[in-house]
């Protein structure tokens, strides 16, 4: 066992109270299965819409896609830029007989992209993904799913 990689994390685990509320507000995130995958979607290629990310990612369901963008959008992850805009009609300088009557509704689009926090923690993660595959093959093999 390598001592000095020993005698570091000592160091660095004294150097970090237990209780920090950082680190402990973040935990949940980090332990989302699906916004590490999102995350480096959206680096490899944005911006992405919706169904663009769910076909780079794989197979998720879209209430849960939608769920892990509103919280990394929440977290400061990534941000959604609304083309809604150019499509939506303006109500406020229309007559009343301009309203649009019977048409069908459009659901809000939007591309999504990573924030420059988003990108500096997913540096952040390529240490603890190498580290989690060296363990898994390690205790497992590399046949391993759970």
């Amino acid at each position: 066992m390598n001592h000095s990689l020993i005698d570091e994390a000592v160091v660095n685990i004294q150097n970090t109270p237990s209780h920090s509320p950082a680190l402990l507000s973040f935990l949940p995130v980090l332990a989302s299965k699906w916004i590490a995958p999102v995350l480096w979607a959206l680096i490899r290629k944005s911006p992405l819409s919706f169904q663009e990310i769910r076909s780079e990612i794989g197979p998720i369901t879209n209430t849960t896609l939608s769920k892990t963008l509103r919280e990394m959008e929440l977290e400061g992850l990534i941000q959604r830029i609304s083309t809604e805009a150019e499509t939506k009609p303006d109500f406020d300088n229309m007559d009343f007989e301009e309203l649009p009557v019977g048409q069908p509704t459009q659901k809000p689009s939007g591309l999504y992209k990573p924030t420059q926090i988003g990108i500096e923690f997913s540096t952040v993660l390529v240490p603890l993904l190498q580290w989690a595959t060296k363990y898994r093959i390690q205790q497992y093999g590399t046949g391993h799913k759970r």
